[in-house]
């Protein structure tokens, strides 16, 4: 426990670690740099998986997952961190967050479900036909890569590490820094923006752009990395869960009932979180904090 709460990851989601100003086109170089790291890094790891498992890997391996997307991609983040000039001292944090509870876990849990229920059906039938538009060829490789890989290796792979590390580029990093430069609706949309480009294709990146929305305003209020992983990876497992039914009377019911219902849920859990009015309290109480600061120091 104590080498994690050490560890660079653990300080910029408790705010100990503070990120420079960040803009649109650093962002893109932060992701060109993080991936150019990860692949040379990667070459030696690449070399001894192709000897291990032939020449042609069109699945995913435990070796693969413990030392190209676990070991490199942490020292890839460590080195972004270092980079981006952060400053490993707790006294200079000045982000305002609210309080998590495990009560906002369970309502942001359901909010990813919203978002998943408002999407289905005609949505999702709109990024299906858009999925025309992606190289077939490129279909093709990712639904080799899943069909021939385990289940347990699936879930680390999509519930575990990609959410881990993507949340910590895209909103421990990105967005923190564009929060410094640009207005939060501003940071949030362009970093989700980004979130949605490196996703490579239309309809997955449409839907990474929603969802980036989503998890990025939740993080502006709460500056927690911890609950933003959760929503990815909450994103990530359930989409394996989605079922359309053959009978056409009964999909249409469906495509027309669980949006509504998809939509109340959000409704409920918003006014739940409350995040607004409990980000509002911690700023009148920091402004309050700051003003009996300054009459003692006078």
């Amino acid at each position: 426990m104590n080498l994690i709460k050490k560890s660079s990851i653990h300080k910029l989601s408790g705010g100990e670690i503070g990120i420079e100003e960040i803009g649109f086109w650093k962002a893109i170089g932060i992701i060109i740099i993080f991936q150019i790291v990860a692949g040379i890094l990667g070459i030696i790891p690449n070399l001894i998986e192709t000897s291990i498992y032939g020449e042609v890997i069109n699945r995913f391996t435990w070796f693969r997952a413990l030392v190209n997307d676990l070991v490199i991609q942490f020292i890839g983040v460590i080195i972004i961190i270092k980079m981006m000039k952060a400053k490993d001292d707790s006294s200079r944090y000045n982000s305002i967050a609210i309080g998590i509870t495990k009560k906002d876990y369970i309502y942001c849990a359901g909010l990813i479900v919203s978002f998943i229920m408002i999407k289905y059906g005609i949505l999702n039938e709109i990024l299906e036909i858009l999925e025309s538009s992606v190289p077939s060829e490129s279909l093709k490789e990712l639904n080799e890569l899943i069909n021939n890989s385990s289940w347990i290796l699936l879930f680390v792979e999509i519930v575990i590490i990609a959410p881990v590390f993507e949340e910590i580029i895209f909103r421990g990093i990105i967005l923190n820094g564009m929060l410094k430069k640009y207005s939060p609706k501003k940071a949030i949309i362009v970093s989700s923006l980004i979130f949605g480009l490196i996703h490579g294709n239309l309809p997955q990146g449409l839907n990474a752009f929603v969802l980036g929305l989503v998890i990025a305003t939740v993080y502006y209020y709460t500056r927690s990395l911890y609950i933003s992983m959760f929503m990815h990876a909450a994103n990530n497992f359930l989409v394996f869960f989605i079922i359309v039914p053959e009978n056409f009377i009964l999909k249409i019911a469906l495509y027309v009932i669980i949006p509504v219902l998809g939509i109340a849920l959000l409704l409920k859990c918003r006014k739940a979180l409350d995040l607004k009015n409990r980000f509002n309290g911690c700023v009148r109480e920091e402004e309050i904090s700051l003003i009996m600061d300054t009459k003692d120091g006078n």
